[in-house]
């Protein structure tokens, strides 16, 4: 019976275990074979976006006497993009009789009508041209202002004015009273309809900006024998 530990047989089992030894060696140094060793590729991190600029949008105020004020006095008012307030219909009837006798010696009366609409819609944009203004006979009561809503041939403008003393008071369209009136356009005379009880006025359209200055330092503190 042969015995295992025959030199030849030792040798031969030292082979295999140096040979293992060594083949786990070059196994380890081809890579880490442990996931949580592989080092992760940088993440990159996005710059913050800064906030979107924002610009103030214009707002519809009433003109009124703070307003004209404000600005300097009447006659920086025809720098202004004016607007009216509401919808306004202006219309216009004209009639017409001319006679004439027949050849039977009868009367003949020959009518004509014409009619003219002019609508004015909210919001419709307007200017006051120089010396569409003027001192109103009474003080109080502001200024007369004469406002272009269409360019035809002739003075097509509505007067505005103010119907109180107070320099709050908006400047509405001057009429002959109530909400079905007339109105002198263009040197005819046209009735005027609009919704609601009260008249419509003039707009203008402002914009707030605002700029900030900040100031920042720090006291060094004042000494007796500086002082």
């Amino acid at each position: 019976m042969s015995s295992f530990f025959k030199p030849g047989r030792i040798a031969w089992h030292l082979c295999i275990i140096i040979g293992t030894v060594f083949f786990l060696a070059s196994c380890e140094s081809c890579g880490p074979h442990n996931g949580d060793d592989v080092p992760l590729p940088p993440i990159p991190i996005p710059d913050p976006t800064p906030p979107p600029h924002v610009v103030p949008q214009a707002h519809a105020i009433p003109l009124t006497d703070e307003i004209i004020a404000e600005v300097g006095g009447i006659a920086h008012t025809v720098k202004f993009q004016y607007y009216i307030s509401k919808t306004i219909t202006l219309r216009l009837i004209a009639r017409r009789s001319t006679p004439k006798i027949s050849e039977n010696g009868q009367l003949i009366r020959i009518n004509s009508v014409a009619y003219d609409t002019v609508t004015i819609s909210a919001n419709t944009p307007g200017v006051m041209k120089e010396k569409d203004y003027q001192q109103n006979t009474n003080p109080l009561l502001g200024y007369s202002l004469n406002v272009h809503f269409e360019e035809k041939m002739g003075n097509l403008t509505i007067q505005f004015g103010k119907r109180t003393s107070s320099a709050a008071a908006k400047y509405q369209i001057v009429n002959n009273g109530g909400t079905s009136s007339t109105i002198n356009y263009g040197g005819l005379i046209y009735s005027v309809n609009y919704e609601g009880d009260e008249p419509p006025y003039l707009l203008i359209k402002a914009q707030e900006i605002i700029t900030e200055t900040e100031n920042s330092r720090r006291a060094s503190g004042v000494t007796l024998d500086k002082h």
